[in-house]
């Protein structure tokens, strides 16, 4: 069973913790433990694509893999693209709700990347920076 995410994603302190992460130097690292702890997931990755650079963070993964997400895998996600097209919004998405499961485990992306690094369900949306 997932669990229900509701207003603790609202709660003052969540806010002023993700706020605080922007100012660290490794704050794409922060945030995503951030969202691992608050959705009680195992792992969680944050990519942010940049004109001219790709950043990112993970948490409860090993070093590796973000090197490899940011190298090639970033470009065979399904999730990642599909959830570019949607656009920004407020509101999370299940990942099965982006691209359905069956789709998906067909995926290089799935057999390749993440179903090695057992990391095969995700929650996520687009924001704006800057």
């Amino acid at each position: 069973m997932q669990p229900e995410l509701g207003n603790e994603l609202q709660s003052p302190e969540l806010i002023a913790e993700i706020y605080q992460a922007a100012l660290e130097n490794d704050g794409l690292a922060r945030l995503a433990t951030i969202m691992a702890e608050t959705a009680d997931a195992g792992s969680a990755v944050v990519y942010s694509v940049q004109p001219l650079a790709a950043q990112g963070g993970t948490h409860g993964l090993p070093p590796d893999a973000l090197e490899q997400y940011v190298k090639y895998y970033h470009w065979v996600n399904p999730w990642f693209y599909k959830g570019l097209e949607l656009g920004v919004g407020t509101e999370l998405g299940r990942a099965e709700e982006i691209v359905p499961e069956i789709v998906f485990k067909r995926t290089e992306f799935f057999v390749d990347f993440a179903k090695p690094f057992d990391t095969v369900e995700a929650i996520g949306g687009a924001i704006t920076v800057g």
